[in-house]
């Protein structure tokens, strides 16, 4: 079931609630029981790395001996690190 947060009108207290998704907007009761928290709107951060462009392709564009390799760099999560 999600969980989602929600803030009181009359004591400012925010807590987190797990309910069904038909029910996520419905008013919620606080931890001190007020009734008529509402449903704070989700907050999340992406991340993204913008690359140089490519460097042009050498005259011959074989790839043959002395050809430039480039790495192979794949995002696996938030600790990403871009080769030098």
């Amino acid at each position: 079931m999600p969980r989602y947060d929600y803030r009181c009108k009359t004591c400012d207290v925010t807590f987190e609630m797990s309910r069904p998704m038909a029910e996520a907007d419905a008013p919620a009761t606080c931890p001190q029981g007020h009734v008529g928290a509402t449903k704070l709107l989700p907050v999340f951060a992406t991340t993204g790395i913008i690359s140089a462009p490519s460097p042009a392709p050498s005259a011959g564009g074989g790839g043959g001996e002395g050809a430039e390799m480039m790495p192979v760099v794949a995002n696996t999560g938030s600790n990403f690190v871009a080769p030098t």
